[in-house]
C-alpha cells in the first residue's frame, strides 16, 4: 500500500469513529421523556414524604410544649402565657411573648391551649393542644388535634392525608370551614 493509499484508509477508519461516538436526536429524546415521566411520578411522592416529616417534627414539637405547658400548670395552678415560663425552648424567632416562629410552623400558647399553625398554609396541616380545662373542645374527651381549613387549592387531599396519617382517622367536620382530626 502506497502512503498515500494508508492516508486515505486511516482518515476513512477515523471518520467512521466520529460517527459512531455520538447519540441520535432520538435517543436523547427518549432519555428525555423518560426522565420527565419519572420526575413527575416522583415528585408528588417527594412532597408528601415532605410533609410527614415536618408534620411529624411539629407534632413531636407540640407533644412537648403541651406537657411542659400542663408542668407549669400543675405547679403554679395556671396556665402559662409565656414560652420563658416553661421549663423548654423551642428554636425559632419569638415574634411575640407567647408566639415562636419556627422554620415551618408557628408555635402559640393561648387560653389554655398550644396551637401549631402551619408557616405557609399550603402544604402542611395545623395542630393543636387543648388542656382539660379548657373552653373549647371540638370533641370532648380529646386533647390533640390535627385540623386544617379548606383552600380550594388542589392540596386540601394532602393535607387531610397528612392528618388523617397522625390521627386515629376520626374526622370532625363542623359547619365551619375546618377539618378536625382527634388524636387522643
Amino acid at each position: 500500500m502506497s502512503k498515500m493509499d494508508q492516508k486515505s484508509f486511516f482518515l476513512r477508519k477515523n471518520a467512521s469513529k466520529s460517527k459512531l461516538g455520538g447519540f441520535t436526536l432520538i435517543e436523547l429524546l427518549v432519555v428525555v421523556l423518560i426522565i420527565g415521566i419519572l420526575a413527575a411520578i416522583a415528585l408528588p411522592q417527594y412532597e408528601k414524604a415532605v410533609g410527614r416529616s415536618r408534620s411529624a417534627e411539629a407534632l413531636s414539637k407540640l407533644k412537648t410544649l403541651a406537657q411542659a405547658a400542663e408542668v407549669y400548670r400543675l405547679e403554679t395552678g395556671s396556665w402559662p402565657t409565656d414560652f420563658s415560663q416553661l421549663s423548654i425552648q423551642i428554636p425559632g424567632k419569638e415574634i411575640a411573648i407567647n408566639k415562636i416562629k419556627g422554620e415551618y410552623y408557628y408555635y402559640t400558647l393561648v387560653n389554655e391551649r398550644v396551637d401549631v399553625t402551619s408557616v405557609d398554609g399550603l402544604r402542611q396541616p395545623s395542630f393543636l393542644y387543648i388542656s382539660d380545662v379548657a373552653q373549647y373542645n371540638p370533641q370532648p374527651g380529646k386533647h390533640y388535634y390535627c385540623y386544617y381549613v379548606l383552600q380550594n387549592d388542589g392540596k386540601d387531599n394532602i393535607r387531610e392525608n397528612l392528618c388523617r396519617m397522625s390521627a386515629s382517622g376520626e374526622k370532625d367536620t363542623t359547619n365551619s370551614p375546618s377539618i378536625w382530626f382527634a388524636m387522643d
